[in-house]
Formats: C-alpha cells, sequence, structure tokens
C-alpha cells in the first residue's frame, strides 16, 4: 500500500464515525485506512441518548423510552420524556453499517487484526506507523485508541452492567429507571440504571461518581440481586468526566470533547457521531510547522 493521506488509529467509536463521515465524500475522500487491533466486531455495548433532534441512526435505533423514572432506594418518580425519547443503540448494528458503508467508498478503507506496536514516527512531512505484520505510511494520524496509563482526573464516572432475564415479568417496557441513587458511601455517588428491553429482559447497571476509577471486581457485588436471572452480556467502563491536567492543545477540539472512554458504552457516540471534523486529513499539521498527532478515544 503506498502513501495514504489519513491514517486512523482505532476503528471504536470514535475511529469509525470520522471514517463514516469521509465516506459521505465519496471518492473525493482523503485516501484514509482505520487499523483495529480486533478481529471482528461483536456486539459488546449500547449506546443510550436523548434524540433531542433527527439523527443518521434512526433506522438502528433498537429501543426507545418516552418515559422515565427517577428516585432513591426504590421510590421513583415517572416523566413524561417524549419530546426527547430515551433511545438505545447496540453496537453490532453500527459496526456493520459502517463497514457497509467503507466497503462501498474506494477512498476509505478498514483493516481489522491491525494491532500497532509503539507510537507513530515522524518521517519527513508524514509519519510511520508499524503493526506486527507491515508498516504504514501517511500524511497524517489521528490516534483514536484510549491513553495509558489513566491520566489524573477529578471525578471519574464508573459502570458495570448486564443485560439480564428473569423467569416472572419484572420489567415495565414503556419506562427506563434512569437514575435509583443508594445511600451516600465512600466511593461516590452511586446509582442503578435500568433500560427494559421486554418484561422479562432489561439492562441493569450500576453507576458511581466519585474520585476513583472503579474496576470492575469492585462493582459486581452491586449487581448481585435477590432476584433469579440469568446473564446474557455484560458491559463495563470508566468515563473521565474532568481532567485536573492540561488537554494536549495539538488535538482538534472536536476530538478532545468526545475524548477518553475506557471502554465505555460509548456515552458520547451521537456526539462524536454529529461533530464535524471539517477537513479531518489536514488537521495533524494546524498548530505547528511539522506534522502532529492528533489523539482522541474511541
Amino acid at each position: 500500500m503506498g502513501e495514504l493521506d489519513l491514517l486512523v488509529l482505532g476503528g471504536g467509536c470514535a475511529g469509525l464515525a470520522l471514517a463514516l463521515r469521509l465516506t459521505d465524500h465519496g471518492t473525493s475522500s482523503p485516501r484514509t485506512l482505520v487499523l483495529e487491533g480486533r478481529e471482528g466486531y461483536e456486539d459488546d455495548r449500547t449506546w443510550s441518548f436523548w434524540r433531542t433532534r433527527a439523527h443518521r441512526f434512526e433506522g438502528l435505533v433498537s429501543n426507545s423510552w418516552d418515559r422515565m423514572a427517577v428516585g432513591s432506594g426504590g421510590r421513583l418518580a415517572t416523566y413524561d420524556c417524549g419530546a426527547t425519547p430515551y433511545q438505545m443503540l447496540t453496537a453490532l448494528p453500527y459496526y456493520e453499517h459502517v463497514q457497509e458503508r467503507i466497503e462501498g467508498c474506494g477512498a476509505v478503507s478498514l483493516q481489522l487484526g491491525a494491532r500497532v506496536t509503539g507510537d507513530p514516527e515522524p518521517e519527513g512531512d508524514g509519519w510511520l506507523v508499524r503493526t506486527a505484520h507491515e508498516t504504514f505510511r501517511a500524511r497524517h494520524v489521528i490516534d483514536t485508541r484510549p491513553p495509558t496509563p489513566l491520566p489524573e482526573c477529578l471525578l471519574w464516572q464508573s459502570f458495570l452492567g448486564q443485560v439480564v432475564t428473569v423467569e416472572a415479568p419484572s420489567f415495565d417496557p414503556q419506562v427506563l429507571t434512569l437514575m435509583d441513587f443508594d445511600d451516600p458511601n465512600r466511593r461516590g455517588v452511586q446509582f442503578s440504571y435500568v433500560l427494559p428491553l421486554s418484561a422479562h429482559e432489561a439492562l441493569v447497571e450500576t453507576t458511581v461518581f466519585g474520585p476513583q476509577a472503579l474496576a470492575a471486581s469492585e462493582l459486581r457485588g452491586d449487581l448481585d440481586g435477590a432476584t433469579a436471572r440469568r446473564v446474557v452480556n455484560t458491559v463495563q467502563g470508566i468515563i473521565e468526566r474532568r481532567t485536573s491536567t492540561t488537554s494536549d492543545q495539538r488535538c482538534p477540539a472536536t476530538w478532545r470533547q468526545s475524548a477518553r472512554q475506557w471502554p465505555a458504552r460509548g456515552f458520547l457516540c451521537i456526539g462524536i457521531n454529529r461533530s464535524r471534523p471539517g477537513n479531518a486529513s489536514n488537521r495533524g499539521a494546524a498548530d505547528a510547522p511539522q506534522a502532529t498527532v492528533n489523539r482522541a478515544s474511541g
């Protein structure tokens, strides 16, 4: 493969969102390659959001709720949210939709099973990116992989969720539980979140806002309820709500605002896809005389 205009590291939500936007330009798009370490995509997360206006994924929405409940200790008040319904997008239809668009665009491509080794290396007016089997050269690079180690942060949102099924009808499919707050505890502000998929199935999550990023093992006990149930799927992640360090000014603001999820549901999926990266292939060198590597998260 010859020199590329743009190399995108990471084919998660952010990387695929950029690729999808570039496919809108057809063959006039910058010559772009997305490198993703996974061998294939699975239905590994859900992305939920308020529908404040029409979006390009209307046909992929799996569930939508016009009523929500908020309260504490199981004492909930129900509210109408029909003007801005809460919607769920599961990951696999999104992945498949973007892959189909990429396959129909001659200028944008996706390579799975491509694990990047090391950081991009500057070479002349471009960059070298190495994987275990190939070396790629591109004029510009956007790195959507989450940074490691975790940065210093003033507030973390940690969550663990499971899609569960129960024998007896236990959920109201018409009403989502947005926040059912627990008693205050040393970890921070904690609440339960329930997205009913049917009377017998729901995505049930526990969420903690606090100063520490919590591992799944620290949250699992909160999901072990008294009701007999079968776990269908598990989602886990942490979201940086406010950083205590200065953001990298080389990173375009379009991507900074959606950054840093490890590896979350894609809490900002719709925001990422609504962002306008503009002439993304030229952003790498916008703020300096030499090319720079832009970092975002996927």
